[in-house]
């Protein structure tokens, strides 16, 4: 019964356009459906998508202040997917 009734709550899929020459989706095709301008999703972290939270701010501030004052070895640790290789790359710019 509980299977069932998960089945009739099962949402939809996502009609993506299909480029008509093939068919195969493209990137483009994606992104203008959802009307991105660009790929939000890289390999490499888009520092430009940065969201400076407190504590973004302060380990930002910390680095620059470390380069600036020569402290030598720093360490920044935090979780997977909490912004150090994007902090970094802020840094670098």
């Amino acid at each position: 019964m509980e299977h069932a009734a998960m089945q009739e709550a099962a949402i939809e899929p996502v009609a993506w356009p299909i480029a008509e020459t093939s068919d195969a989706i493209t990137v483009t095709d994606v992104l203008s459906f959802h009307g991105l301008p660009q790929q939000p999703f890289d390999v490499t972290p888009d520092h430009s998508y940065l969201y400076f939270s407190p504590s973004h701010r302060e380990a930002l501030t910390s680095l620059k202040e470390g380069i600036e004052y020569f402290r030598g070895f720093m360490v920044l640790v935090a979780e997977p997917g909490m912004g150090k290789t994007t902090v970094l790359h802020k840094l670098m710019e």
